[in-house]
């Protein structure tokens, strides 16, 4: 996939750079939670940021109050397969044999976690339409570029989680390390 691609895409560091500047207006939310937890934090025009529990950790989350099902950061955070920035698990924080910390040998994101949201449930079904189109299939040029330019229209916000503290369980070697607690702070901008 090409840069011009990848940015149509939403990446988060795309969008900081196209919004920066640009009037934004950013929120700072502080949080805790413990393995299992989820959290929720109305964050205004009906949206909703939201950690969403899993085995591992959590998954960073905006949706539409309401509407859980419709992930407006999942459509907007690429990539889209593999290792993406919104999952936090612990076992990114150790190594491979879970016998200490990661000093790089795993290759996945740390503290800081950037990510960005579309802002209107229009815009995720442009969103997911427009992915969809991209990522699966032979599709004609055309038809790619139609994709390209819908998902230019869509309206984006960007956020960024850091890891504050972390407390991580499962420490055996051989076995994937969770979090058993996490505090944290969230910025999310809007234009």
């Amino acid at each position: 996939m090409g840069l011009s691609v990848l940015a149509a895409l939403g990446i988060p560091s795309a969008v900081a750079a196209e919004l920066r500047g640009s009037g934004e207006r950013c929120e700072t939310y502080h949080g805790r939670v413990v393995r299992g937890q989820a959290f929720q934090q109305p964050i205004g025009d009906g949206l909703v940021f939201r950690l969403a529990p899993d085995s591992l950790g959590w998954t960073i989350g905006v949706i539409k109050a309401g509407r859980p099902e419709e992930d407006f950061a999942a459509i907007a955070t690429p990539p889209y397969r593999g290792i993406n920035p919104r999952y936090l698990e612990g076992w990114h924080f150790r190594n491979r044999a879970n016998s200490g910390p990661n000093e790089g040998d795993v290759n996945a994101p740390q503290e800081e976690r950037a990510f960005a949201f579309v802002l209107t449930p229009e815009d995720y079904r442009t969103a997911v339409t427009s992915v969809e189109t991209l990522l699966w299939g032979t599709r004609t040029d055309a038809e790619r570029q139609r994709a390209l330019d819908a998902l230019a229209q869509v309206s984006r916000a960007r956020g960024t989680l850091r890891v504050v503290n972390a407390t991580l369980g499962n420490l055996a070697p051989g076995t994937q390390a969770w979090f058993e607690a996490l505090t944290f702070d969230v910025e999310l901008c809007r234009p």
